[in-house]
């Protein structure tokens, strides 16, 4: 009786973990967060995402192409091809990512990551925990759909401290606020299949003089994105 009651909790216990693994999907700057604020989600092994991003529709500049790849569990490397506008030149930023505490009911998720490893604008550091504010962790597709706290501290591009809330309003349509440090974005993506996501962002909300990050913009604009991520 109590082996099968030890191989009934380890089989619980491995389809809790499979069900809470967050699919991570990439920010308007490429590395796997919100809008602009990263959270403490990473891809796994083998997994890959990637997407275009506009952050001002009305100038018609793809600021961003990006992609990312889980080339181990919980640790992503991943690239943004950025231009912040059409009289800037298009850099290539690398970035990367460790997800060493997994969320749980009971705990928050941690991540490290580096944004920018060859300075081409301005390296940033940073480290984020991100946690649903409630002790069941409702997911779909492999997403956490609960209302989640993230909040993190940065060096380089963040000034200092940042936070965001995202919540899901269903499973499909997810809603987004956040403090990149500067300014703030508001947000919403879509999951119009499950690998594929259309992203909407209000950035630098009411901010026409502050871009704060040298990767913001100098006004408030209205973005969108699409972007596709596979799971192994």
């Amino acid at each position: 009786m109590r082996k099968q009651l030890y191989i009934m909790f380890c089989l619980i216990s491995t389809l809790v973990l499979i069900e809470t693994s967050a699919q991570a999907i990439p920010s308007f700057r490429g590395y796997t967060g919100l809008l602009i604020v990263p959270t403490a989600d990473a891809l796994g092994r083998g997994d890959w995402n990637a997407g275009i991003f506009w952050e001002d529709v009305s100038s018609g500049t793809v600021n961003s192409y990006v992609a990312n790849y889980g080339f181990a569990q919980d640790v992503e490397i991943g690239f943004d091809r950025f231009r912040l506008d059409d009289n800037s030149p298009s850099k290539t930023l690398l970035n990367a990512k460790w997800a060493f505490l997994a969320e749980t009911g009971g705990r928050p998720g941690v991540a490290a990551g580096i944004i920018d490893i060859t300075n081409d604008i301005e390296t940033t550091v940073y480290v984020v925990a991100s946690k649903s504010l409630t002790t069941v962790l409702g997911t779909y597709n492999g997403e956490i759909i609960t209302p989640r706290l993230h909040v993190g501290f940065g060096g380089g591009g963040f000034d200092g401290l940042f936070a965001a809330i995202s919540t899901y309003l269903g499973k499909r349509i997810q809603v987004i606020a956040e403090w990149d440090s500067n300014n703030v974005q508001l947000g919403s993506r879509f999951r119009l299949t499950p690998s594929f996501t259309a992203h909407v962002g209000w950035f630098n909300v009411g901010d026409k003089d502050n871009p704060g990050s040298p990767f913001a913009r100098s006004s408030d604009s209205f973005g969108v994105g699409v972007s596709y991520d596979q799971r192994y």
